[in-house]
């Protein structure tokens, strides 16, 4: 439970400055992964808290059962926001003027550039 509550407070603190400040295609991208991959580790904490919910022990179930709703949700938002941000990442990379997306062919002064994958 605190490794994962320190995994959530970095992905909010890095997620912040990515997407205030360093909008970079490798910071988009890392940030998209990691957000991927904290979706992943909520399923697994998901289905680990929901089996342990399901036992046949005389253990109170239901701080379980929270858990694994709790992590059900979050695998949810983390896997909307991680489809969302690749889906539009184009309108979150931010590049420098001179740079190669700029110079090739996109029209100049502009914020907010295509990359072709």
């Amino acid at each position: 439970a605190m490794w994962t509550m320190l995994q959530i407070i970095g992905v909010a603190i890095g997620g912040t400055k990515v997407m205030r400040r360093y909008k970079t295609p490798l910071a988009v991208g890392f940030l998209g992964g990691v957000v991927t991959m904290l979706s992943m580790s909520m399923f697994t904490l998901f289905v680990h808290f929901a089996g342990m919910a399901n036992r046949d022990d005389t253990v109170d179930d239901q701080p379980d059962r929270a858990a694994a709703a709790f992590c059900f949700l979050l695998f949810m938002i983390y896997a909307v926001f991680a489809l969302v941000l690749m889906c539009n990442r184009e309108h979150v990379i931010r590049y420098k003027r001179g740079s190669r997306a700029s110079s090739m062919g996109a029209s100049s002064g502009a914020a907010q550039d295509t990359v072709s994958v």
